[in-house]
């Protein structure tokens, strides 16, 4: 029986329907079956390693800018994976025949690419599409591409049994595995002869073993045979991998300790998917090649395929002077027969370098009966910064005499002090001139107060080397500005608002609602003011107000617009009277969300609110770095602090709810 999954392409209208088998593979090479019967649970480990081509081109990840072939995942990561968060619980892991489930946290390939999305892919949510039964899913969208695309695991197509495909949530991974994914234009790709997957493999071994490696070890200087094959299995009727001589296709060799990139140019081509490389210097490389074209259409219908290359410096051939023996003298030093190395400089007892032996062991000492040394005398005392010297003389003989170095006493400093503002210093106990200064080596700083509104914040530095401090101030905060109105009478409006630390006055602007030519200024009143009636107005008709901090003329705030009618007779629509919050306090984990319910009471039952000139209901957090809230008051927790979020009704009136993210 054949599994195959069909998709309709968006888009491509004359081209028909397209039979893709999108499947991901299991453990080893030539034709394996997936086991469904072991259950894990707990912890993992071991690595897997995740490859991704596009056209034949290694793809670059739009987060890290690296190359996305070789990437080691952990299996752990791969298992946390929470199916929920991507709306596909049903995709969790089970035995397809569905006879019983077994540990849902076993990591699986659909798991895998969840994961690389999430770190590698910009917009990862907007990146992948998947639809279909468990077992048989749809995958019509991976990295932002279309259906176009096939992935193989440990090098071979992936079969649940002979001619059944497996699909990416029914695959649990296993350490040492590897994803290869490769995606393309053409939609032919599938159909062409000279499609496949290519892999590196043992230089001297037959193509059709199928033996791929992810990692070769070269000497420097010594060449290294290294060959590529290409694996296909008929992806419609769901056939064994097999494998061939890849062509002559390019290969890229980067430079030592270089990264893979798919624009890197490369004058190197295999020969019927062989080359011998050497290299020249010892250390890690990367070897790469770009899919080739197919036999029937010219686009690119093979994968990309990359290695790591570990390059061991050269063997080491001595190269070796011999030195005679020398007897000791009375006043010189002998030494035995011994061989040294141009090369290496290291000394050896034999010609073959067999016995190494250091410098001392090939000195005769002088003969001490032929000398009768007296105790010595400094000649040169030692100091902080240079050695002495102790001469000896022969009683024997006076024209005889031997020197030895004193150690220099070196010098011996204190801690580190604080000198001023800008430098500290420590000063040498043996010699007070020794003086060594530095500038201050200040730390990232750290918050001993604060910033409010009312009162500016303290961050503190400190220098990690003699602990001296200096402080620097952190400007005051600015809340948000929240106005409200209630009527008063039948043709007044009584304003009030919060207030904002530092504003030097406040300006009220008002319009009729139905009035197209905007707002127009009504009051200028001090930054002390928290309160103004308007008077004058029009009765039963819908007003709009809102106010305005200023500080020297600058903007420090402009509160939301606020709507009522005045009076309380108007014949189809009220005020709101009261507004609540079911909760005004929340905690929430980083990543986590919430809903804040309000409710208002109508200041007149059984009339309308003016929801048709604003929202009922609208919010403002006052640092959206630690919790944004959208139009419908959904909270989502963005870091560690706490946050304002400020609900009011149509008219202004306003209740505060605080979030703490932890």
């Amino acid at each position: 029986m054949r599994r195959q999954c069909v998709f309709r392409m968006p888009g491509l209208a004359g081209r028909g329907w397209l039979i893709v088998a999108l499947v991901a593979a299991v453990a080893a090479l030539g034709l394996m079956t997936v086991s469904l019967e072991k259950a894990y649970a707990g912890e993992y480990s071991g690595t897997v390693y995740f490859n991704l081509s596009d056209d034949g081109k290694p793809v670059m990840s739009d987060v890290t800018g690296e190359a996305m072939m070789l990437v080691p995942v952990s299996l752990q990561d791969v298992a946390d994976v929470d199916l929920a968060d991507w709306e596909l619980e049903e995709y969790a892991y089970h035995e397809y025949d569905g006879t019983g489930e077994v540990d849902l946290e076993r990591p699986t390939v659909l798991k895998l690419y969840l994961y690389m999305l999430d770190q590698y892919k910009d917009d990862p949510r907007n990146s992948l599409a998947i639809s279909g039964e468990p077992h048989s899913l749809f995958m019509t969208k991976f990295w932002g591409h279309d259906c176009n695309l096939l992935y193989y695991v440990n090098g071979t197509y992936p079969l649940f049994e002979d001619g059944w495909g497996a699909t990416a949530d029914g695959i649990p991974l296993d350490d040492g595995d590897r994803v290869d994914v490769a995606m393309f234009t053409d939609w032919g790709f599938y159909g062409d002869p000279a499609a496949g997957f290519n892999f590196f493999a043992e230089g001297n071994t037959a193509p059709e073993d199928g033996a791929i490696v992810s990692r070769y070890e070269a000497e420097a200087g010594v060449p290294l045979p290294v060959q590529v094959i290409r694996g296909m299995g008929n992806v419609s009727i769901g056939e064994d991998t097999a494998y061939q001589a890849a062509g002559d296709l390019t290969i890229h060799v980067s430079e030592p300790g270089g990264a893979i990139d798919a624009d890197h140019e490369s004058d190197l081509t295999l020969d019927q998917g062989r080359i011998d490389l050497t290299f020249d210097e010892p250390g890690e490389y990367y070897i790469w090649v770009d899919g080739g074209g197919g036999e029937d259409i010219d686009n690119p219908v093979q994968s990309s395929v990359a290695a790591k290359v570990t390059v061991k410096a050269a063997a080491h051939v001595h190269q070796m002077t011999h030195h005679d023996k020398a007897e000791a003298t009375c006043t010189n030093e002998g030494n035995i027969e011994y061989w040294s190395c141009s090369g290496c400089n290291k000394l050896f007892s034999d010609e073959d370098g067999e016995t190494e032996i250091e410098a001392e062991d090939t000195k005769i000492p002088v003969d001490e009966d032929a000398h009768n040394w007296d105790d010595g005398n400094v000649t040169t005392p030692a100091t902080c910064t240079a050695k002495g010297v102790k001469t000896f003389t022969c009683q024997n003989e006076a024209s005889h005499t031997k020197t030895e170095d004193i150690k220099m006493i070196g010098h011996k400093y204190g801690a580190w002090k604080k000198l001023n503002a800008v430098q500290h210093q420590k000063i040498c106990a043996h010699d007070p001139a020794h003086v060594v200064k530095e500038n201050h080596k200040w730390d990232k700083g750290k918050v001993t107060r604060k910033a409010t509104p009312n009162r500016a914040g303290v961050k503190t530095f400190t220098c990690g080397t003699c602990k001296a401090t200096k402080t620097a101030f952190l400007p005051r905060t600015a809340d948000i500005l929240v106005a409200k109105g209630i009527t008063s009478g039948a043709t007044a409006v009584d304003l009030s608002w919060n207030g904002i630390a530092g504003a030097e006055k406040y300006v009220i602007y008002f319009a009729k609602c139905s009035d197209r030519k905007g707002f127009s200024k009504t009051m200028t009143v001090s930054g002390k003011t928290r309160a103004w009636k308007k008077i004058g107005l029009a009765k039963n008709t819908c007003y709009k107000f809102k106010v305005v901090a200023l500080k020297k003329g600058r903007t420090l705030r402009t509160s939301r617009e606020i709507h009522l009618v005045t009076g309380n007779s108007n014949k189809t629509v009220t005020n709101p009277k009261t507004l609540v919050v079911d909760r005004a306090v929340f905690t929430l984990g980083k990543g986590r969300s919430a809903t804040i319910i309000p409710k208002v009471t109508k200041a007149k039952a059984g009339k309308r609110l003016m929801t048709g000139h604003a929202a009922l209901y609208r919010y403002t957090s006052n640092d959206t770095s630690v919790a944004a809230v959208s139009a419908r008051g959904k909270i989502t927790a963005k870091k560690a602090g706490t946050a304002k979020i400020y609900v009011q009704a149509i008219n202004g009136m306003w209740r505060v709810v605080t979030v703490t993210v932890k």
